[in-house]
């Protein structure tokens, strides 16, 4: 195996790398957008769950219907 040889392979073996690890950075990143986008999802459901909760315990407490520290909940 001659020099020029040599250095054709390590170009090619260089090469394959770089776009091996383009590759898996661009994978990680999709992961990681999947994740927050569920954790965002996920906390904006829980804040209308917990909201809904709120405004049904503040109506029957207004209607007389619980005593008033069951409407703080």
């Amino acid at each position: 195996m001659s020099v020029h040889d040599f250095q054709i392979e390590m170009t090619k073996i260089f090469f394959t790398g770089m776009v091996l690890s383009v590759i898996g950075t661009l994978i990680g990143l999709y992961v990681l957008y999947l994740v927050i986008r569920w954790g965002v999802r996920d906390g904006i459901k829980d804040a209308r769950r917990s909201d809904r909760r709120a405004r049904r315990a503040s109506a029957s407490a207004k209607a007389n219907k619980l005593p008033e520290w069951a409407a703080t909940r």
